[in-house]
């Protein structure tokens, strides 16, 4: 959640190094008689309608086709940076879906209000602590807006010109935003030195650019191919995309390196929030990161008896591995992108739900914007274009083997869950919620699954990999919550790691941790809470269990909270 004029572009991405379906209805529902699936299908498509007024770049990334809703004429701008978040219209939008009786909506309905209910609470614990959320992090606004800036695609001549708008408009709003950072530090509200040095870093690397920005490539080279304009419009074009990407979009980043140069000898912040309304914000932080209800106790509680199950089955298949070379340089059978993806697709019939037929496109990060601590992302497609808008970037200067990481970003990982939830539940505010810790819980667990597709001759090797992938997140998951909720230092880091790596990296654990809080959660809390579910189906139906079939139900439920996710689960043990 950004309090920003727009909603940056949502990556799914691989970061490296009482149940709600029986409520009680409302006791006094308007409509307790009324069609009450057209009324919430009418609401639905206002609430989507509303959200892709709210942002003419918003629009341009959920939906393909403005002119289906009258939109195509909006007004390109990065909007403003506010210092109070309007809370006032998810009040409404609660508001409102409560005004329709869930219980007398089809089973199909109920589940599109249950999530859409579930995503407007977890935004409202936000409400009153907007102000601990920083615009600028080692993945934040100065990441996240050249990404946005670089995956734009130019449909016709008018989004040409909006991006001059866009890029024209970046100086401000990026002064702006450190205009508010300015504000945050002055109330005691800051990052660590630590955390504003990868922040210049990032920043130096776009700087260092200049002439030959990664942006204005990226444009540029769309409108070499746009069929639609003459040379002399394309020259033109060009010039104007190149001219705003080395002017104002360069000066606002500068304005970002020269705060922060001037910020980093000065600040006495360690990076934590320890008040009682610093807190409060982890708790909204955490839930919002894990897609559930827990609170940071019983989070980091769920990840220490994972933590302790994995390392016992680590030790297991490391006592019974073979080839110690077959762990440390795995030979996964395939080496490009096109060819593991196709390998792991042939196989993958067997264990998940049919395949949707769509297509997509591998692409290579340029240094420039690769953030060090992404592999890869998969860039959700235009709600309208699922089937051939799909588009997975790699970082090629990530040490992460490429098995695995398009596993998690294509298939059977992201790419196949996101297509699915477009193509068979019709989700239409997909483009507005956010449960990243399923959706990233879901890619890290079938991540795993698909590395037993291999051909690795060693078995115990190939459980040692599966089990040490996600290893590091459970440890950095449960320091993240050490760090940021239980405010301990970085001895405590020390002590705590030296069970399971070298004492001298606690620096790098308190770092990771301090830079960007909750990054890890919905990677270690997702693919535990995935985990369990399988555990809880195959402990209740033995035998009867299939892989398929529970993969299945979690795809038919579709993408939510895991409190919604175990009630169909349920369901699904009960219909066996």
């Amino acid at each position: 959640m950004r309090k920003i004029g727009i909603v940056f572009l949502v990556l799914l991405m691989l970061i490296c190094t009482g149940c709600k379906g029986k409520k009680d209805p409302d006791p006094t529902p308007v409509h307790p008689t009324g069609d009450a699936d057209k009324l919430f299908e009418e609401y639905m498509e206002e609430e989507f309608t509303g959200f892709l007024s709210s942002s003419k770049l918003n629009a341009h990334f959920a939906y393909k086709n403005l002119s289906d809703y009258g939109l195509q004429d909006m007004k390109a701008t990065l909007g403003e940076v506010s210092e109070d978040f309007d809370f006032a219209g998810y009040h409404d939008s609660l508001d409102g879906l409560h005004t329709i009786s869930r219980d007398a909506l089809s089973v199909r309905n109920q589940k599109l209000y249950d999530r859409y209910e579930s995503y407007l609470k977890t935004t409202l614990n936000f409400e009153g602590l907007e102000n601990y959320e920083f615009y600028f992090s080692p993945n934040g606004t100065n990441v996240n807006l050249l990404t946005t800036f670089t995956e734009f695609v130019i449909r016709d001549e008018q989004d040409i010109k909006d991006m001059i708008t866009y890029l024209n408009e970046s100086e401000k709003y990026l002064k702006d935003a450190v205009e508010y950072t300015r504000k945050q530090a002055q109330s005691g509200i800051e990052q660590a030195a630590s955390t504003m040095q990868g922040i210049l870093d990032q920043v130096d690397r776009f700087l260092d650019s200049k002439g030959d920005n990664e942006v204005a490539f990226a444009i540029n080279s769309q409108i070499d191919a746009c069929d639609f304009l003459n040379d002399e419009q394309k020259e033109s074009y060009k010039k104007q995309i190149t001219e705003a990407s080395d002017g104002p979009l360069m000066r606002g980043y500068e304005a970002i390196r020269e705060y922060y140069q001037d910020r980093i000898g000065k600040t006495t912040s360690n990076g934590r929030f320890t008040s009682a309304e610093g807190k409060k914000y982890y708790e909204a932080l955490l839930k919002q990161k894990t897609s559930s209800n827990m609170t940071p106790v019983e989070a980091k509680k769920l990840l220490m008896t994972a933590l302790r199950k994995k390392l016992t089955a680590l030790q297991k298949a490391a006592s019974s591995v073979r080839d110690a070379d077959a762990v440390y340089n795995p030979d996964f059978g395939y080496e490009e992108p096109e060819e593991i993806l196709a390998f792991i697709r042939s196989k993958m019939d067997a264990d998940f739900p049919a395949q949707a037929d769509v297509t997509y496109s591998i692409n290579y990060l340029d240094p420039s914007v690769a953030s060090d601590s992404v592999a890869a992302y998969y860039l959700i497609p235009p709600l309208d274009d699922a089937v051939t808008g799909n588009v997975i970037k790699v970082n090629p200067g990530s040490n992460s083997p490429l098995y695995p990481v398009l596993a998690h970003e294509g298939y059977p990982g992201h790419c196949f869950q996101i297509t699915y939830e477009y193509t068979n539940n019709r989700n239409p505010l997909l483009p507005v919620m956010d449960f990243i810790g399923y959706t990233e819980g879901w890619a890290m667990y079938v991540e795993a699954l698909a590395i037993d597709y291999c051909s690795m001759k060693d078995a115990a090797a190939k459980e040692y990999i599966k089990i040490d992938n996600i290893f590091f997140y459970l440890v950095m998951g449960v320091v993240d919550i050490m760090v940021n909720y239980e405010d301990a230092d970085m001895n405590a880091v020390g002590d705590f790691i030296g069970s399971f790596y070298d004492r001298s990296y606690a620096d790098v654990f308190y770092g990771a941790a301090i830079d960007d809080p909750g990054t890890y959660l919905p990677y270690s809390v997702g693919m535990t809470e995935v985990e369990n579910l399988r555990a809880k189906a195959e402990s209740a139906l033995g035998k009867k269990f299939s892989a398929k079939e529970f993969h299945q139900a979690l795809f038919d439920a579709g993408i939510g909270d895991f409190e919604y996710l175990e009630y169909w689960v349920d369901q699904y043990i009960k219909s066996k």
